[in-house]
């Protein structure tokens, strides 16, 4: 008999669970190049904003850095970093080609010479 033994709408299926993202940071320090050579320190797809600045930090002192300062955080989003003649310019967005323009336009606009140096990336992750 057609309908015997079923109750009701539900066909049993559970839904399926939603995806969790998680957040990712990166970070950009430069050294300037007022001690003889511009140096450049980056983090990309780290847990937290802190831990992203300390290894960006770190790294530009890794490169020959002596003082170097923290340029840009950025998190789920790319950076461009573009170096001009009398200036370092940084931005973030969705994806590294819009960065990277909007970081030429401010250069572009203080100085003369700029060239893109740097992009990089820090989606969010899948976890479950």
């Amino acid at each position: 008999m057609p309908g015997y033994g079923v109750s009701g709408g539900s066909s049993g299926a559970q839904a399926a669970p939603e995806p969790n993202w998680a957040t990712r940071w990166g970070a950009i320090a430069i050294d300037d190049g007022s001690n003889g050579g511009s140096k450049l320190g980056r983090a990309e797809s780290l847990g937290s904003k802190g831990k992203a600045e300390k290894a960006a930090l770190a790294d530009c002192r890794s490169r020959g850095g002596h003082k170097c300062t923290l340029e840009r955080s950025y998190r789920d989003q790319c950076v461009a970093v573009v170096w001009g003649d009398t200036l370092v310019s940084s931005a973030s967005a969705v994806n590294s080609e819009r960065a990277s323009q909007l970081a030429m336009q401010n250069c572009s606009s203080s100085t003369t010479n700029c060239g893109v140096y740097y992009t990089g990336c820090s989606y969010p992750e899948l976890v479950q």
